[in-house]
C-alpha cells in the first residue's frame, strides 16, 4: 500500500468561557486551593451555562477546525 491515505488539514478547539476557579469550590467543600492543586493539578475548571451541549462544543471546534 503506497500514497497519503489521510491529511490532518485542520484542528480546533471549544471551551465554555465560564470558569470556576478552586476558591470559589474551597468554599463549599472545607478545603483550600492548595489541597485541591495537589491532588489534581486543577486550579480552574470551565462549566457550561444550561442548555449547552456537548456536541453544541463539538460542532464549534469542528468550524473552527475547518476554517
Amino acid at each position: 500500500m503506497s500514497g497519503v491515505r489521510a491529511v490532518l488539514a485542520g484542528s480546533g478547539i471549544a471551551v465554555p468561557p465560564r470558569e470556576i476557579p478552586n476558591a470559589l469550590l474551597a468554599k463549599v467543600m472545607e478545603t483550600d486551593d492548595a489541597w485541591i492543586v495537589e491532588r489534581s493539578g486543577v486550579r480552574v475548571r470551565r462549566y457550561v451555562e444550561r442548555g449547552v451541549a456537548t456536541s453544541d462544543l463539538g460542532a464549534e471546534a469542528a468550524r473552527a477546525a475547518l476554517a
